[in-house]
């Protein structure tokens, strides 16, 4: 027989959601625009009011990243305190409490509230008194403990009615909702949800409004009117997804995978739940985790996956001990119980059965010595009417008693009076002498440990002077090792400049050298007015390579109707080429006057040429010698 009752639980695990009191508001098309106008401000904001700055780039990041919201709020606290800027501090504070509530640290947010709400007290700020009040009173419903819980919410509610704040009555209706819910008046509850849509509609408040969809769906849940829980809560998600509240999406993402768990689609199911549980742990919400890993370890068993049920229903206890979460460990351990009992070990079964009843007394405890008290009161009203009554039948004879007593009455009286009196002194001087030796005790105590703490702290100033000295010994010796490289870098240095200058005057001089070669060079070439005496259409492209060049134009007129021109190439280019053109210009105009002008032909003028160059350079024609 399976006794897995997934259905009955639905939802209860879910009321994380039903009680959401932040004021900050996430807009995922603005957060990122937000942050760096925020980071901005910061850079250039003035100290008195970089707190409040802080602040609100805390809240920025309160719904996508859990760590930098903390980061921002702790120097928003400090900034603030440094300006002894009560207002900011308090709100600070507040916004603290609110991460940590976030992510089911209840320790530290109740103590960040609690800071809040006193310095409130002390400014007398009503509002932000009632939103700490609201606040503290989740914290208390989160861990189970309802008395408290509905001792602050009623706190707040006051407050909230009598400042008529719309925002802050919207939570509080919402919250007054809550408690219908628990008491099972379903009825009442959905009238105080629709309460609350309609202010946080008027509002515009879209984060408001989503979180009371998903409360609508759930009590239409328990109403037993299918269709509308999941319009309701797919009309929660649809917002979170707009405003690109990440960490209110897997509220409904996971209800919705229980919905269609229990119309038996598993395989959405699974889709919906694993998706919230990764939002989950991304933002390292403990809480949502628990209440996760308990509900998919309900889902396996009903499966008959008791392995991995198992995994999971032990994953979400872990997580529910760790952060005093008593509503879910005590899910979790019956969970475990039925898991136990289904695969047949019964003692393991009655192990976590005891652990779970033991929660479950935990949890109720308050409630039953609220109804017992009030039993108990009812009783000793009751009783002490009949003794009136019966004082009243018996009143003529106690007035005969009461007067035969009263003399011994006073007698009795006056003393006992003296022996109290002497009591009453002796007492005194008791207490007085033994609160003396107590705080003898305690002023020797505290000298003895101040003297321990001082020769521990001797201790250490001893030994970080110790290393003090052994350090400054090696850096005095590195820096000497510097000094001395630095002395060696500095002559190198000289060297090198003075190298470079010499081969900077060297070039200079050789550079010199070659302009005028140039100078030379172009002199001996034709000049452009005796070519264009003799040539009326040409052009001369005539780019050395290196300022000085190896290829020459030559122009000689011979007699009165002959012209010999050259174009050459020598071999080589900058100076060697240069050399060698200006031989070239040489020898060509020695070898034009030996010739008549009837004997001047190009292959002796080049034959010629050849020879002088092969005498000039001492070169032997053979084949294997270079021709120029």
């Amino acid at each position: 027989m399976n006794i897995y009752k997934v259905s009955v639980r639905f939802l209860l695990v879910l009321l994380v959601g039903l009680v959401l009191c932040y004021s900050g508001r996430a807009d995922g098309d603005n957060i990122r625009r937000d942050i760096d106008s925020l980071a901005n401000l910061l850079t250039t904001a003035h100290d008195s009011v970089k707190a409040r700055y802080l602040i609100q780039m805390g809240q920025s990041y309160e719904n996508i990243r859990t760590d930098s919201a903390i980061f921002y709020f702790t120097r928003a606290i400090k900034q603030a305190r440094k300006m002894a800027d009560s207002v900011n501090v308090s709100a600070a504070l507040n916004s603290m409490g609110n991460i940590y509530q976030k992510i089911a640290d209840y320790p530290k947010s109740l103590a960040y509230y609690n800071q809040s709400l006193e310095i409130s007290k002390f400014m007398k700020d009503s509002s932000y008194m009632s939103s700490t009040l609201n606040n503290i009173g989740n914290v208390y419903d989160n861990l189970g403990d309802y008395s408290k819980a509905l001792e602050y919410m009623l706190k707040s509610i006051k407050i909230d009615e009598s400042l008529g704040d719309k925002d802050a009555m919207a939570t509080s209706y919402n919250n007054l909702g809550l408690l219908y819910y628990r008491q099972e008046d379903f009825e009442m509850a959905l009238k105080y949800y629709n309460i609350t849509l309609k202010l946080r509609q008027e509002l515009g408040d879209k984060e408001g409004v989503a979180l009371v969809y998903n409360n609508i769906g759930i009590i239409y849940y328990y109403i037993d009117e299918m269709d509308k829980v999941l319009e309701y809560f797919k009309k929660s998600l649809h917002i979170y997804e707009e405003i690109g509240d990440i960490r209110q999406q897997a509220l409904p993402l996971f209800n919705i995978g229980q919905l269609y768990y229990q119309q038996g689609k598993t395989d959405l199911a699974l889709d919906y739940i694993f998706r919230s549980l990764k939002i989950e742990k991304q933002l390292n919400d403990k809480r949502g985790m628990a209440d996760t890993y308990d509900f998919l370890g309900s889902m396996y068993g009903e499966m008959g996956d008791y392995n991995l049920a198992l995994e999971y229903q032990k994953m979400g206890l872990k997580i529910a001990q760790e952060i005093g979460a008593n509503l879910e460990a005590r899910h979790s351990f019956e969970s475990l119980s039925q898991t136990y009992e289904e695969l047949g070990d019964y003692k393991q079964a009655l192990e976590y059965y005891k652990n779970f009843k033991m929660m479950n007394d935990s949890v109720y405890n308050l409630e039953k010595s609220s109804q017992i008290a009030e039993l108990n009161t009812m009783y000793e009203t009751e009783k002490k009417e009949q003794e009136i009554e019966l004082l009243n039948k018996d009143k003529q004879l106690q007035d005969i008693q009461i007067e035969r007593q009263r003399n011994l009455i006073i007698t009795f009286i006056v003393g006992l009076i003296l022996i109290v009196f002497f009591a009453i002194i002796v007492y005194r001087q008791f207490i007085q002498k033994r609160k003396a030796y107590r705080e003898l005790e305690e002023k020797n105590s505290r000298i003895m440990q101040q003297k321990e703490e001082i020769e521990t702290q001797r201790d250490q100033i001893e030994a970080q002077r110790d290393q003090l000295l052994t350090k400054n010994e090696e850096i005095l010796q590195q820096k000497e090792e510097i000094e001395s490289q630095r002395d060696e870098i500095e002559a190198q240095r000289d060297v090198a400049t003075q190298q470079r200058d010499q081969i900077a005057y060297q070039k200079q001089e050789i550079t010199d050298s070659i302009l005028y070669a140039e100078r030379i060079q172009t002199a001996l070439m034709p000049l452009v007015a005796q070519l264009n005496e003799y040539l009326k259409q040409h052009f001369i492209l005539y780019q050395p390579k290196d300022i000085v060049s190896g290829d020459f134009h030559w122009f000689q007129r011979v007699g009165s109707r002959k012209v010999v021109m050259a174009v050459a190439d020598c071999t080589g280019h900058g100076v060697p080429g240069a050399f060698i053109s200006m031989l070239g210009m040489a020898f060509l105009n020695e070898i034009i006057r030996s010739y008549k002008t009837e004997e001047i032909e190009a292959a002796n003028i080049l034959n010629d040429l050849k020879q002088k160059v092969i005498k000039s350079l001492h070169q032997k024609e053979t084949n294997a010698e270079t021709k120029d």
